[in-house]
């Protein structure tokens, strides 16, 4: 099956932290999930902060649309 947004995960110690298309999600101790959207600004941060990706400019504008699934 062919996802049409970007998939990213990321485990530490305390959580698993996702990222699927817009959908940010925080699984911690016990299953419990925080989640939420991303509004266009939030998206290359997270990326950066959470995940550790660089995107460049050219890359953000490329890869933003494919997060609403188009």
């Amino acid at each position: 099956m062919v996802h049409p947004h970007p998939i990213v995960a990321r485990r530490d110690p305390g959580a698993i932290h996702s990222l699927l298309g817009r959908t940010y999600t925080v699984t911690g101790y016990g299953h419990k999930k925080e989640r939420r959207d991303l509004a266009d600004d939030e998206w290359a941060p997270v990326l950066r902060e959470v995940f550790g990706l660089e995107l460049t400019a050219d890359e953000q504008q490329r890869l933003l649309p494919t997060a609403d699934g188009v």
